[in-house]
Order: C-alpha cells, then sequence, then structure tokens
C-alpha cells in the first residue's frame, strides 16, 4: 500500500528493492530538494507520525551514493491498512507543503 501510494508522489524516490515483499518492513525514501529532517518534523507536527531520519548510521554509503539523508518509517504486523494510508496522505501533504 506504501509503495503505491507513494510512487506518483513527485521528486519521491523509494530506496531498496521495487518489490515490497523483498523489502521487508522498513520502508526508507527521500524527496528531492526537501531535507529529510524537515519533513520527519512536519510529519509528526501534523499527521503523529514519527519517523527517523538522515543517514541513519551508514554515512559512507550515502556519502559514497550521494544520497541525502532519508526518512525511514518501520511498519510491523499490528499496523492496518488505514495506517498505512493515513501515512500515504501525510507524507503526500507534507511533500506539498514543503515544495
Amino acid at each position: 500500500v506504501a509503495t503505491e501510494g507513494l510512487a506518483c508522489v513527485p521528486r519521491l524516490e523509494i530506496l531498496g528493492p521495487a518489490e515490497p515483499e523483498r523489502r521487508g518492513a522498513i520502508f526508507s525514501f527521500y524527496v528531492r530538494d526537501v531535507a529529510s529532517e524537515g519533513l520527519a518534523r512536519l510529519l509528526d507536527a501534523s499527521a503523529g507520525i514519527m519517523v527517523r531520519h538522515g543517514k541513519l548510521c551508514v554515512h559512507p554509503w550515502f556519502d559514497a551514493t550521494r544520497t541525502p539523508g532519508v526518512v525511514r518509517a518501520s511498519f510491523s504486523a499490528y499496523n492496518t491498512v488505514e495506517e498505512v494510508q493515513h501515512f500515504v496522505h501525510a507524507v503526500s501533504g507534507a511533500v506539498d507543503m514543503l515544495g
């Protein structure tokens, strides 16, 4: 649901395998020209969604690939489809707000 929902958000790049079943419960992405910290703070303040952000302890990989800091959400078996849809809607709205 998250992969399909965020696929149409402009400038949003999903890290990892394209197939959700190969990615597992971790969902990392960045939005070109949007700071990961700003996006993470906005998700928290506007939608109550807590995510990790930045280079997530793998600075050499991020530097070598020239990948900016990312936002990472962790889903689990207890998350509902509605919660994932809320996440997708919140990310899309936050990206619109941040330009």
